[in-house]
């Protein structure tokens, strides 16, 4: 028996043409108009007159917890749930991804609890929750 012949594949395949289609012309709506936005009344002097700002309070001094936070600037980027939770958090110097009970690098922090959208952080008496910031509407749940 003679061995078989093998042939090599011509692939031949149309490519649509790009349809240039001109792009519509926006015009506004027939009751649309325009009005200038109010000005602050003028000083004599020519200077806008600003509106008198309440006192704020007095800031209280920040926690070492909220300070370590602060300063390594540490944001909840997502999670993973499961037997061991996993959080993975967002920092100055790159990302980090944690299982819940472990030590941040570089501190006395635990990492104490993870859910769905929020961590939290214990240093010795002390707690922080750290919600998740930019979560998604109208995700396939």
């Amino acid at each position: 028996m003679p061995a078989p012949k093998v042939l090599t594949p011509a692939f031949q395949v149309e490519t649509p043409k790009a349809q240039v289609d001109t792009p519509p012309l926006l015009t506004p709506p027939a009751g649309l108009v325009e009005v200038p936005l109010p000005r602050a009344p003028q000083t004599p002097e020519g200077e806008a007159k600003s509106a008198p700002s309440p006192a704020a309070p007095p800031t209280p001094s920040k926690t070492p917890l909220q300070a370590l936070v602060e300063e390594k600037g540490i944001k909840l980027a997502g999670t993973l749930l499961g037997p061991v939770s996993v959080a993975i958090l967002e920092t100055k110097e790159g990302y980090l991804v944690l299982p819940v009970g472990s030590l941040l690098p570089g501190s006395e922090a635990v990492l104490r609890r993870i859910e769905s959208d929020r961590v939290v952080l214990a240093l010795k008496d002390e707690s922080l929750e750290i919600a998740l910031e930019n979560t998604q509407a109208g995700g396939g749940q």
